[in-house]
């Protein structure tokens, strides 16, 4: 049986919800951890050292999307214009300095799209410029540094349907996302 660790963050910039949040808090007979939305990678080293688990899904909150998406690329550069829960703001800065330019993610990203063709779900490549990808991209760096073989994966959740967030955005049922991490996690367990 495979160890797996699913993550999401708190809610950021002044917003009441996150949408990946509220989902892992509905999964069961899974591990969970909610996340600081900071700019440190040296989280997702210690989070690794720490759990070691086999399987790493990062889940994150992406409104405006319509689907849930399965990020295949983590690039090696920050550049968003609302603060981390410290206040700072990137615009423009590697992650790790001597890191790769980007990794793509280690978890079978196209085999679990096949085995979702029925649900609302799209491969994505990219996570962006803020801390989905700087968490995306520090995992995948450190599990390669400590030679662990974690697989790794990031998916991004839409606004839920009713979230205070959601207003003039696309948003689909909480359940229906929720069933979607399930087979996810369902998919990658049978791998």
């Amino acid at each position: 049986m495979k160890d797996i660790l699913v993550t999401a963050f708190e809610p950021f910039n002044n917003q009441k919800e996150n949408s990946s949040l509220e989902v892992i808090k509905r999964i069961k007979n899974v591990k969970t951890k909610i996340l600081p939305v900071r700019y440190d990678p040296l989280i997702y080293q210690e989070l690794l050292e720490k759990e070691k688990p086999d399987v790493l899904l990062l889940c994150g909150q992406a409104g405006g999307r319509s689907e849930v998406s399965i990020e295949q690329v983590a690039i090696n550069f920050m550049y968003a214009n609302i603060p981390d829960d410290q206040g700072i703001i990137k615009l423009g800065e590697k992650i790790i300095n001597d890191g790769d330019d980007a990794y793509f993610a280690t978890i079978p990203s196209l085999e679990l799209l096949k085995a979702l063709t029925d649900y609302p779900v799209k491969l994505s490549l990219s996570a962006g410029g803020y801390i989905c990808n700087m968490s995306f991209y520090a995992s995948l760096y450190y599990a390669k540094v400590l030679k662990l073989n974690t697989q790794i994966g990031f998916i991004h959740f839409p606004y839920y349907e009713g979230q205070s967030d959601a207003k003039d955005h696309s948003t689909l049922a909480i359940d229906k996302q929720v069933e979607v991490l399930e087979k996810i996690i369902n998919n990658i367990k049978a791998y």
